[in-house]
């Protein structure tokens, strides 16, 4: 959710320093009071493109930031750790830096990064919704994602991508050895390649340890000559002596030498164990120079024949096994394309299975879903509506189905694709409808409605705002709007106003108290502070906040 929002120096806004809450906040203004300016800054953090009109008049730069809450297993999060952020807490701070020269910055808790990455973390965080929006629930490329958040099986899904992606690239490998034409040149060659790799017997981690003898062997003398500068510094220190005198300490029994008697006695030990090890090493310790040119010609031969097949040993083996299956494509062609056609029907046999059971959990899940919807429109005054999910059979990565939300919008019509049936009001409230059940799915922490009741009054604009409000339990909800009957609905109300400021019209947003929300309801109501208008105002914000919506 969205915590704090600062701008300065934005259009007509001076300087703006908001804190929001976590449930559903209305906003409310006249025309031209700068509405559109709080989409516009959030849209902005949103990763939209910045122009030096947006700088206020006689200022150098414009600036925008939000604080904003994300819970540790958003997706956002994982997508920033993999950009390199440390995340130490639960909120990150999103800002765009821009000035008239038409330099920008923008930055993610105070770190430079870029506007795409701003873009790609905030469309999983923030929905801006307005009535002409084209908005990715109309997108039927969407659609089956859609439902597959609702089905819940992200497992499934994954097992059926992985199986198509085996069966295509086998299917793959067939196509191109149908086409291929091969020769006796070719087949010398492969078997040439393909004898020098086996001829070389290179085995795995070969490298490291023959890098690790050369190492040795390369500081012998500088080890060796170490290991008999210590062994005779030892030898020639007389640290016998403290034994001997350890032994004239012997027959002295106080408390304070026995503990001296002890201690002399240990350090003659180690000393005496350790000098002995040291000799033992030293004489294990030969240069075979036979061995280190042997180690050094492998090394080298090893390295040229890297070059050639790749840069690992994983690369070699490989390039090991593609020749092996060229030669065997070669010499035995029907009979290998023969086992790669037996490997594809296999694969698509499992590919199919995990797909149709995904489509079974799918068909079962669109009906749950399809009833969810029904209530969702119902509540919303398109009792007539009927909302359907179409399939289709299609072989993809993503299954056997092709899905595709339908509706219809009166009674006796056949449901047909939903952008091509509805629009205006009937769209916005069909998209709350559907963001009411997508939205926590998507995991999308902010919703922003910007004027969808438009077209709309009475019952209905009543119906939307408090969908809004059930909507905000699980999301946060920021919205728009010039009708009473939605406005009255939010936890919270704030008004965007215009005032004078040093000769210049400047806009503003503040919070309002509960008085100043009745006087800004009749207002937009009746347009009257009449004492019938506050009336009416007060009995609809009161019924509104005494619902449990």
């Amino acid at each position: 959710m969205i915590q704090n929002l600062y701008v300065k120096n934005f259009v007509l806004i001076d300087e703006l320093n908001l804190d929001f809450h976590s449930s559903f906040s209305s906003f409310t203004g006249e025309t031209g009071a700068g509405k559109s300016l709080f989409i516009d800054a959030l849209s902005i953090l949103c990763g939209a493109r910045v122009n030096s009109s947006y700088i206020q008049k006689g200022a150098e730069k414009a600036f925008i930031e939000a604080t904003v809450n994300l819970p540790q297993d958003h997706p956002g999060i994982k997508k920033l750790e993999e950009a390199g952020f440390s995340l130490d807490d639960d909120y990150i701070i999103i800002s765009r830096e821009f000035n008239i020269e038409g330099k920008s910055i923008a930055r993610i808790n105070n770190r430079t990064t870029t506007v795409s990455l701003i873009k790609e973390v905030m469309g999983d965080v923030i929905d801006i919704h307005s009535q002409h929006d084209s908005q990715y629930l109309l997108d039927s490329k969407n659609h089956l994602m859609l439902l597959d958040r609702f089905v819940g099986e992200e497992t499934l899904v994954n097992q059926v991508i992985d199986l198509y992606k085996n069966y295509r690239n086998l299917q793959k490998e067939l196509d191109v050895l149908m086409n291929e034409e091969f020769s006796l040149d070719d087949l010398e060659f492969y078997k040439y390649q393909l004898e020098e790799i086996v001829s070389f017997d290179l085995k795995e981690n070969e490298v490291e340890e023959l890098e690790l003898v050369q190492k040795e062997m390369s500081s012998f003398e500088k080890v060796s000559s170490k290991l008999n500068a210590a062994i005779s510094i030892l030898e020639s220190s007389g640290y016998a002596k403290v034994y001997e005198a350890q032994k004239e300490l012997e027959d002295l029994d106080s408390s304070t030498v026995t503990g001296i008697k002890e201690e002399f006695l240990n350090a003659y030990y180690l000393i005496d164990e350790n000098l002995i090890a040291l000799k033992e090493y030293a004489n294990t310790l030969e240069y075979d120079e036979e061995k280190f040119n042997y180690v050094q010609t492998r090394l080298y031969d090893i390295q040229k024949l890297m070059r050639k097949h790749g840069h690992t040993y994983e690369d070699v083996i490989k390039k090991k096994e593609e020749m092996e299956e060229k030669i065997a494509a070669m010499e035995n062609r029907d009979g290998y394309i023969a086992d790669k056609q037996r490997q594809i029907d296999y694969a698509y046999e499992n590919y199919t299975t995990a797909a149709s059971k995904l489509s079974e959990k799918r068909k079962s899940a669109s009906i749950k879903l399809e009833k969810q919807v029904q209530k969702e429109l119902y509540d919303l005054h398109l009792q007539n509506a009927q909302f359907h999910v179409h399939f289709e059979l299609e072989d993809s990565k993503t299954g056997i189905d092709k899905v595709e939300f339908y509706i219809s919008m009166n009674k006796g019509e056949d449901p047909k694709p939903l952008t091509k049936v509805i629009s205006g009001g009937e769209l916005s409230r069909l998209m709350l409808g559907l963001k009411s059940i997508f939205s926590k799915l998507q995991n999308i922490q902010t919703i922003i409605f910007d004027e969808i009741d438009t077209g709309v009054s009475g019952n209905v604009a009543y119906a939307i705002g408090k969908k809004m409000r059930q909507l905000a339990n699980d999301t946060q909800v920021f919205s728009i709007t010039h009708l009473a009957p939605v406005a009255a609905w939010g936890n919270y109300h704030y008004l965007v106003e215009k005032e004078e400021k040093n000769g210049r019209t400047v806009s503003r947003i503040r919070q309002l108290s509960e008085e100043e929300r009745i006087i800004e309801l009749a207002a937009i109501s009746s347009n009257s502070s009449s004492t019938q208008a506050l009336d009416a105002a007060k009995e609809l914000y009161q019924s509104t906040q005494s619902d449990n919506a």
